[in-house]
């Protein structure tokens, strides 16, 4: 089985698609622009994060995941160099080849100075996860976006048995609070965002 990147069409689409949402996110103000992605959603990352860092993005926010990669990725982007990125396929053996590759210099007509790298924020929802992208990231962690339980229906599932209330939503126990006296001593800033509908409390400041 090979997984293919997809035809250039696509590719270009994806390009050019994001970095339009920047451009337009940064016209009339001079404020940082961050752009936010589900790391599920795999076959587009190379292309969309080099299409918003053409337009100038500050900060690439990810989550849905385990974006080990993406520190590394925004690396090489940042100097037009070639990147790739693993899939996960479902039914794939080892001999398969599940990785996407992107070189900015296919879509160059001429060489262009270093990007700005921008600030990467991973979207957690434990301490287990805050260190496994300190400890495990081929690059750096900027800092962490701390989802609570009740953050939109989208955070991990609850931690052991699956039990859920009288509406079929999952019940939340101890085992699943983010302790953020342990995320400080890590030494990167965080968002706390307890639930998308009230104010996010931060500490340090970014």
């Amino acid at each position: 089985m090979q997984v293919k990147d997809g035809p250039r069409e696509m590719r270009e689409l994806c390009l050019v698609a994001n970095f339009a949402e920047v451009f337009l996110a940064r016209e009339g103000h001079r404020n940082p622009v961050g752009i936010n992605y589900l790391e599920k959603v795999q076959l587009t990352h190379l292309a969309s994060i080099y299409g918003a860092m053409l337009a100038g993005v500050s900060y690439v926010l990810m989550g849905a995941g385990i974006p080990l990669r993406i520190p590394g990725v925004l690396d090489r982007l940042a100097l037009h160099q070639p990147a790739t990125y693993p899939l996960e396929v479902d039914g794939a053996g080892e001999t398969d080849d599940t990785t996407i590759r992107f070189d900015p210099r296919d879509y160059m007509e001429c060489d262009l100075p270093p990007l700005v790298r921008p600030t990467f924020l991973a979207i957690i929802a434990s301490n287990l996860l805050a260190t496994v992208m300190l400890k495990r990231a081929d690059g750096r962690v900027d800092g962490f976006v701390i989802e609570g339980p009740t953050a939109g229906g989208h955070n991990a599932p609850p931690r052991g048995k699956l039990v859920v209330d009288e509406q079929g939503e999952a019940v939340y126990g101890e085992r699943d609070r983010v302790d953020l006296a342990k995320i400080r001593e890590l030494g990167r800033p965080f968002c706390w965002l307890a639930v998308v509908t009230v104010r996010p409390k931060c500490s340090p400041r970014l």
